[in-house]
């Protein structure tokens, strides 16, 4: 009985070690999910005026007068005698009618067609594109009566792969004297865009900005 007892109690005590301070050997498994991939859009757009990037106008033998019929009231920086620089969404008449003419009549008798460029989104996110600038050079955008120029499309969104025709107008003033004659003149139009994707404003009528800082 004695020996029964011991037997026991030996049983129950390696049981109890083996709880309590033994080693067990359990079966696990990982997995790991990889190769994820980071790349950013390209935002790029070009100009393919006539197929190719090539002049809106070319113009020769022009008058005082000359003109098209189209309206100024979107970003145009127009060197006017008399007018100055006309900004951001200021309605005005490219022709010499006061800027600030509450109720300015358009103008019917154009001599010219307006010019025509062609900008395409070519990158892969979508864009808020503008002019931004009109760069002249030469006798004809000088002096007191200069050729006046303007574009009139504001801020227009591209998504990726499509084009824009912004509308090119023009005004040789009838005020235009003798230093005009025989002389040339050259206009560069500068268009700028910047991503949409997290940067339109609340209207959806424009970008919240329109520099690399986001300032």
């Amino acid at each position: 009985m004695k020996k029964r007892l011991l037997a026991a109690m030996g049983t129950m005590a390696l049981a109890a070690l083996l709880i309590g301070g033994g080693t067990f050997a359990l079966f696990t498994d990982t997995a790991a999910n990889e190769g994820n991939t980071f790349a950013s859009g390209t935002l790029t757009i070009e100009d393919i005026t006539n197929g190719g990037g090539s002049a809106a106008i070319e113009l020769d033998n022009l008058a005082p007068g000359d003109h098209t019929s189209g309206q100024i009231d979107t970003y145009a920086e127009v060197q006017a005698a008399g007018e100055g620089e006309i900004g951001p969404n200021k309605l005005c008449w490219i022709l010499p009618i006061p800027c600030d003419d509450p109720d300015p009549e358009p103008p019917s008798d154009a001599t010219h067609e307006p010019g025509e460029i062609t900008i395409v989104n070519d990158g892969s996110l979508d864009a808020w594109v503008q002019l931004s600038d009109i760069a002249t050079d030469g006798v004809l955008f000088d002096g007191d009566n200069p050729i006046a120029l303007g574009v009139d499309e504001d801020a227009v969104l591209l998504k990726s792969g499509e084009e824009r025709t912004f509308t090119v107008h023009w005004s040789f003033p009838l005020e235009a004297g003798n230093e005009y004659q025989g002389e040339d003149g050259i206009a560069d139009f500068h268009f700028e865009a910047v991503q949409a994707d997290n940067n339109t404003n609340d209207e959806g009528d424009g970008p919240n900005s329109w520099n690399e800082d986001a300032s």
